[in-house]
């Protein structure tokens, strides 16, 4: 007889971890909005060099610095997009895309 195996699927997204009970607040859009403000000034900084100069290492560190808080880990960083999204829905439709 043959045993069975448990089945394994990686059809739905993983959890990311995120505090749901805020979903959809100013709190859980704060930070999606921090990192968008980053990114312009980051923008910002690099139109504001002229084109024909190398970015000098002094350069390279303002813009660490400004985002440096951004989560480096994938997982981390969808968990600050989930907190203030609707989970059900991007589950919802990942999964509908996948029904066929």
């Amino acid at each position: 007889t043959a045993n069975p195996r448990q089945s394994i699927s990686a059809n739905l997204p993983k959890s990311t971890g995120a505090d749901l009970s805020k979903t959809g607040t100013i709190d859980s859009i704060l930070p999606v909005i921090r990192i968008y403000n980053a990114l312009n000034e980051v923008n910002s900084f690099i139109q504001s060099i002229p084109k024909d100069s190398t970015l000098s290492d002094p350069s390279i560190q303002i813009m660490t610095k400004i985002l440096e808080f951004i989560p480096k880990d994938e997982n981390l960083f969808k968990r600050v997009f989930d907190e203030y999204s609707d989970p059900v829905s991007y589950k919802q439709k990942f999964m509908d895309q996948n029904a066929f």
